[in-house]
């Protein structure tokens, strides 16, 4: 059976519409025909936040796998998991029915574990960006400021702003539930679920990525 449908999932922080220039780029690429794009929102991310659903201070991994399961696509499909949206998609490969449809999985720049030193500098970046602020304008002068040395990573962190009810500018994510995330996935290695690939694996790394740096 032919597979024409590709699955994206964003990394730590993110958001759907982080896929969105790559999923445009493929859509207006004169090469490429017949394929359909989706992208998911991991619970506690983006649009992926209902206050009815779970208190999202309580976030762990099996809420956030089995929560993903229910926006595969139907039939064949591949999957690309970027950074920590991998680990989602390594325990959905576990099922057999869904590893059976998953005919090829993509990991960009992303490992079986997070290092100490990765889950210390995800949380600062976290922890030093004093949400929330008075308008866009105020959040990105902040957001440059602290990342001055960084301004790519600045203007990711400025993507997931967003303005809430209240008018104010804060996460697009649960910062609390992503914290909680981080934790658990510190301590909780992948290694068992990434020894299990489907059919087809591929691995990219990124160029500076400290990701893999063994392999």
């Amino acid at each position: 059976m032919s597979v024409n449908s590709l699955f994206f999932v964003h990394g730590f922080m993110g958001s759907s519409l982080n896929w969105g220039p790559t999923i445009s780029r493929l859509k207006a690429d004169p090469s490429i025909s017949g394929w359909s794009y989706s992208a998911a929102d991991l619970l506690g991310h983006g649009g992926r936040q209902n206050d009815d659903a779970l208190d999202y201070s309580e976030l762990n991994h099996q809420s956030l796998t089995q929560d993903l399961k229910l926006q595969l696509p139907d039939g064949d499909f591949v999957a690309i998991g970027h950074s920590f949206g991998i680990r989602p998609l390594l325990s959905l490969c576990q099922d057999p029915e869904i590893a059976t449809r998953m005919r090829g999985l993509i990991i960009e720049d992303a490992s079986p574990e997070i290092t100490k030193a990765n889950f210390l500098h995800l949380k600062s970046i976290l922890e030093k960006i004093e949400v929330p602020y008075n308008s866009r304008d105020d959040a990105k002068a902040s957001i440059e400021s602290l990342f001055s040395h960084n301004l790519p990573l600045a203007k990711f962190l400025f993507s997931n702003i967003r303005k809430n009810p209240e008018g104010l500018h804060t996460w697009r994510f649960d910062k609390d539930g992503l914290l909680n995330l981080l934790e658990e996935a510190y301590k909780l290695p992948l290694w068992s679920e990434w020894s299990k690939y489907p059919e087809t694996l591929y691995i990219f790394q990124g160029k500076e990525s400290d990701h893999l740096d063994q392999a």
